[in-house]
């Protein structure tokens, strides 16, 4: 049953984020200061302004250091630096410090005849928690973490340890989609074992995410898409 249990799609512990169960809502809001914290350091790196972006992902973590988004947004910026072994040392102390989160698990949307009411319902269903059946613990460290790990591992060269990241990701929360892509991307792109072994990553993406009835994720379909035009797009190339 999937009510009594605790997945998020946050990168906060399960500890301090809003929880469910049976539609109720469980535990505290999420800490306003540290939300602020990383909202403001994201714009910062995006503009290019990695300083004033590590000082607030420190504050952040200063704040909370068992939150994950700090230590990912620090790790973000060494690698613009350069410095990717502290971007590792980073990544690793996250995934030391941080526990993993939960998903929310909502029932199927029912489709409505009238497409007027669509966006009434949608706005609705932002604030009504009674769709929710339960909620899903991850079973294993921050799923987030140990994907940009892997993705970490991979530019330097080590293979194997990113190959094992992104199982890691996926054996902690199945429905981690980026999880997913990365493995099938290194699988098919990097270690050749052709589009069946990419192919599979994406189906079990599709079904994890069914699964737990969340929205079907464009990340996942545009990679898998991409593989296939590739692949046929080589098979015409060897019959001409």
């Amino acid at each position: 049953s999937l009510a009594g249990a605790t997945y998020s799609t946050s990168l906060l512990d399960s500890g301090r984020a809003v929880q469910f169960r049976e539609g109720r809502r469980l535990g505290k809001a999420l800490t306003i200061n540290i939300d602020r914290l990383c909202h403001f350091a994201k714009k910062d790196f995006s503009k290019g302004r990695f300083e004033e972006a590590q000082e607030g992902y420190m504050e952040a973590r200063n704040l909370d250091p068992s939150d994950g988004r700090p230590y990912l947004g620090l790790s973000r910026v060494a690698q613009r630096r350069g410095d990717l072994l502290l971007a590792r040392k980073l990544l690793k102390e996250g995934i030391s410090r941080c526990d993993g989160g939960y998903v929310v698990v909502k029932r199927p949307k029912e489709k409505v005849g009238k497409k007027n009411y669509q966006k009434i319902d949608e706005i609705d269903e932002a604030f009504d928690d009674s769709n929710i059946i339960g909620t899903i613990s991850d079973s294993g460290p921050n799923p987030f973490l140990l994907q940009a790990l892997g993705t970490l591992e991979q530019k330097l060269g080590n293979l194997g340890t990113a190959e094992e990241l992104y199982l890691q990701a996926i054996r902690s929360r199945p429905s981690h989609a980026a999880a997913w892509v990365s493995l099938a991307q290194l699988r098919t792109k990097v270690l050749r074992q052709g589009a069946s072994a990419g192919r599979a990553c994406y189906q079990s993406a599709e079904r994890e995410l069914r699964r737990i009835n969340a929205p079907p994720s464009s990340f996942v379909y545009t990679a898998w898409a991409s593989m296939e035009y590739k692949k046929s797009s080589a098979s015409a190339s060897s019959k001409s």
